[in-house]
């Protein structure tokens, strides 16, 4: 009676641009070590982003310039310097909530909204495009060129007409992504 003795041990780590694996096999008579790398290349307007491995559906995730933010719910998935993801393996004509860590925002990035729901088709890449303020905080008093201070209510917008905070007492407002600090 011969007795062979079997052992083996694999590991799978999910890292942001890829899968990552390592196994160990060996037996009374041969030892064997395996290695794999897999992953993606997805192509679109923004560039080029490195991914897990792709499914048949995928979700584009697209945070401007808001880089290493951790898409809740998916292993090991960030976005790269240019604020981009891939979330693989969506479900096809269902919702499917995209959701970004808050916890993993640097201090100068704000997301105007952490959760996206999207519903794509078989075969699709969809965007879940989150609208970021990369920049400096402040608390400002805002008043007119003759020195009038803005009335309380005023409604603050950006270059694109978007509301980016609301005048409070004494002409005071708290406003997000500033380019400069002074």
């Amino acid at each position: 009676m011969v007795l062979v003795i079997q052992e083996w041990f694999m590991l799978i780590i999910k890292v942001k641009y890829a899968n990552i694996g390592s196994g160990y096999n060996y037996s009374n008579d041969w030892h064997e070590f395996n290695y794999s790398l897999n992953g993606g290349v997805v192509a679109h307007a923004g560039g080029i982003t490195l991914t897990q491995p792709l499914g048949d559906t995928n979700i584009l995730i697209k945070a401007n310039d808001a880089n290493n933010i951790k898409v809740e719910n998916a292993n090991g998935i960030l976005t790269d310097n240019n604020g981009y993801a891939v979330l693989p393996f969506a479900s096809t004509y269902k919702n499917n909530r995209v959701s970004l860590d808050v916890n993993s925002l640097e201090e100068n990035i704000e997301l105007e909204n952490t959760i996206i729901n999207v519903v794509p088709t078989k075969g699709a890449l969809v965007e879940a495009n989150f609208k970021t303020n990369i920049g400096y905080r402040a608390m400002v008093t805002l008043s007119k060129k003759d020195g009038a201070i803005i009335p309380f209510g005023a409604m603050v917008v950006d270059e694109e007409r978007s509301v980016s905070g609301i005048v409070g007492d004494n002409g005071n407002v708290f406003i997000s992504g500033l380019a400069t600090c002074w």
